[in-house]
């Protein structure tokens, strides 16, 4: 276990709300209380510490959500003394908890935004699958930084003109010739689609004779239209899934382009 992992694990054990709270109040309940107190400590600034934030909402929350409030069974039944002991033994441990989630969330988000640096560095100096392969695979560089693994695949890749000279398809490329991009990667289902645009391609077929992809006559005067198509698809499958496995990357993929 590294030390990031060991860290995780601490901040869970060290965030456990008590079960006699957990039955009174909902988990809808204490992610309000919680959204609460993140709201209003910038509120307060410099004016008002944390431990007074947190009071003041942890108190607000027992006499809106409970049998504590103002006319609740409580209230009326306790005396002054016996009310309030009853009703320290909810806020106690409540503003404990809710203290521990707001610093450790802090921290949290202070460790990813370090490693998100030290990643961008990585993948600005050696490439993106660099950095992919240095956490892991792209599934956990995504959740590094708080995004999908398509979005991250379409943000870095979408302005990369490749060719079929990359060493991902050189040796599957045969008598073409062509650059492609990617447009975007698109989730369906447990699959993803890979959409490319080609440009200034050819293709040398077996008569000896050169054809521009783009242009009529290879549309118009060649039987093997279909039969071209499918290749330009093959040799665009063939380098996506080799970026995959170097990304490791799960699920299946999907190819699809347009010849500009």
């Amino acid at each position: 276990m590294n030390l990031q992992e060991s860290i995780r694990r601490i901040l869970r054990e060290e965030t456990k709300l008590p079960s006699f709270i957990r039955r009174r109040y909902s988990e809808e309940d204490i992610d309000e209380l919680i959204s609460n107190v993140k709201f209003s400590i910038p509120k307060y600034g410099d004016d008002k510490r944390i431990d007074d934030v947190i009071h003041d909402e942890v108190r607000e929350f027992m006499m809106d959500k409970s049998d504590f409030g103002y006319h609740g069974t409580l209230r009326n039944d306790l005396t002054g003394n016996e009310y309030y002991l009853q009703l320290s033994k909810f806020e106690e441990p409540l503003r404990d908890y809710v203290k521990s989630v707001i610093l450790n969330t802090n921290l949290q988000e202070s460790m990813d935004r370090s490693l998100q640096g030290k990643l961008e560095q990585v993948i600005k100096s050696k490439g993106f699958v660099t950095g992919s392969k240095a956490v892991g695979g792209i599934k956990n560089l995504s959740k590094i930084f708080h995004l999908e693994p398509h979005e991250m695949i379409t943000d870095y890749f979408q302005n990369n003109v490749m060719s079929t000279s990359d060493d991902r398809v050189i040796d599957y490329s045969g008598g073409y010739e062509f650059k492609f991009k990617l447009a975007y990667v698109e989730k369906m289902g447990d699959a993803h689609l890979f959409f490319y645009e080609v440009s200034d391609g050819s293709v040398e077929l077996f008569n000896g004779e050169t054809y521009d992809l783009s242009g009529d006559e290879i549309r118009t005067e060649n039987f093997f239209w279909w039969e071209i198509q499918q290749e330009i698809s093959d040799i665009l499958y063939r380098y996506t899934n080799n970026l995959i496995k170097d990304l490791n990357m799960e699920g299946d993929i999907l190819v699809d382009y347009t010849i500009l």
